[in-house]
């Protein structure tokens, strides 16, 4: 992890993979809080309908049920690295997930990163780069063949770095 904060790209140790060798690094990210928020919005959503089933706070608390929901599905995610590249899942619903497969990725690295940088919380699109940006902190950073960056808040972004660039010299070399 890069202590001192600086926008520089920590460069991660090198890792090599022989041939046949098979490797695969995985965290949960995310804070908690945001799932348990997201169960008690759509608990008092859902109680508040049926309590009032025609009043003007049943409306209120039915509309927020989507964010309820958003809440629960992305507080959490699952993020892999395996020979097949990178996936972001979330814990709650993992046949929900984004696989960016290993062809596609350039070159990895591990930075710190701030969610003002990364254009606030949940999933963002930015000029240049997709994040899924979480907390502000350890940062895994997928420089794909578009030239754009794809960017996961996610502990241990270093190890997650180093295994991504030995798999990728791995394929290079059996090219």
């Amino acid at each position: 992890m890069n202590t001192d904060r600086t926008p520089e790209r920590e460069t991660p140790h090198p890792l090599v993979l022989a041939d046949g060798e098979r490797a695969v690094w995985a965290r949960i990210a995310g804070p908690r809080w945001m799932t348990g928020a997201g169960t008690v919005l759509a608990l008092v959503g859902v109680t508040g309908g049926i309590m009032n089933p025609g009043g003007a706070s049943a409306s209120w608390f039915f509309s927020s049920l989507p964010f309820a929901v958003a809440l629960i599905l992305m507080g959490t995610v699952r993020v892999s690295v395996d020979d097949n590249g990178v996936v972001i899942a979330p814990a709650v619903l993992p046949v929900l997930r984004r696989r960016i497969r290993l062809d596609r990725i350039r070159t990895a690295s591990a930075r710190w990163a701030n969610l003002v940088e990364l254009g606030g919380l949940g999933y963002r699109v930015m000029p240049g780069r997709h994040a899924i940006a979480l907390r502000t902190g350890d940062s895994l950073w997928l420089r794909l063949d578009n030239g754009r960056d794809f960017v996961i808040t996610v502990d241990n972004a270093t190890g997650a770095a180093a295994l991504v660039n030995a798999l990728l010299a791995r394929a290079q070399r059996r090219s």
